[in-house]
């Protein structure tokens, strides 16, 4: 296939063509950005600057942080300009580079036409429909390289959750009811991004009307759920926060 046969711009069509949900879904997706910008940074320029927040478990807290602005800024901010705007009409180089942001690998297959994807991101199922070449051995690596993998941690994630909650029965009540609390708020963020992505990725290479619907899961949601769960309800996080706040007023006011 020669060069000028092959796509050069795809065009998004994005969650929905009504506008007044087009408005409404601009409001929301921009009031999640916002909180999960402002929760993770928070999160980044506490761990960084504390002098107490030095274990390993804070480093990594901080990593989660950092992986969470990164995907969400590179889906989101389209998301909402394109609800709010339209301008659906993005450049090969622009779907390649959000892809491998989503997924961590590029794209290489030659799109011939034609160039309209079903879906508000360039993800990988959408863009191999559009390929003029075979994309069986692509389908097979995109199942294991993400289905398989979400799988397997999802399952080992729920395994380390059946041991800790086993576990529980050693407690007092006000204990294990403490630690059920815990573990059902990240049950649950791990269940919101999990699930979707095996949805979406253990099956043959082909898009369903309400993979849109799903996908908005693991792409805007749980970056947001991600700093309220997993750090804001750790104590010594929020009081080295309290902290660096007070520090902040004190070196404001002199």
């Amino acid at each position: 296939m020669e060069s000028r046969n092959n796509v050069t711009y795809f065009v998004l069509l994005g969650l929905t063509q009504n506008p007044k949900e087009q408005k409404v879904l601009s409001v929301l997706f921009l009031f999640i950005y916002l909180l999960t910008l402002v929760g993770n940074l928070l999160i980044i320029v506490t761990i960084a600057v504390s002098e107490t927040l030095n274990s390993p478990m804070y480093f990594f807290l901080a990593s989660l942080s950092c992986m969470d602005v990164t995907y969400s800024t590179s889906i989101t901010p389209r998301l909402i300009s394109e609800l709010l705007f339209g301008g659906k009409n993005t450049s090969f180089e622009s779907c390649m580079t959000q892809l491998f942001t989503e997924h961590f690998l590029g794209g290489s297959e030659t799109f011939c036409g034609p160039n309209v994807i079903d879906h508000y991101i360039c993800d990988m199922y959408p863009l191999l429909e559009l390929v003029c070449t075979d994309t069986y051995v692509t389908g097979i690596l995109v199942l294991a390289n993400g289905g398989l993998i979400c799988t397997i941690v999802f399952l080992l994630l729920l395994v380390s959750y059946g041991v800790i909650l086993h576990s529980l029965k050693n407690l007092s009540q006000e204990g294990r009811g403490k630690a059920l609390q815990t573990c059902g708020s990240h049950i649950t963020v791990v269940v919101c991004f999990f699930v979707p992505c095996i949805f979406m990725y253990v099956r043959p290479a082909k898009t369903f009307p309400i993979d849109k619907s799903v996908s908005v899961f693991y792409t805007v949601i749980s970056p947001m759920l991600n700093p309220f769960i997993y750090s804001l309800r750790n104590s010594e996080l929020t009081n080295a926060m309290k902290k660096l706040w007070r520090r902040n007023i004190v070196s404001h006011n002199k």
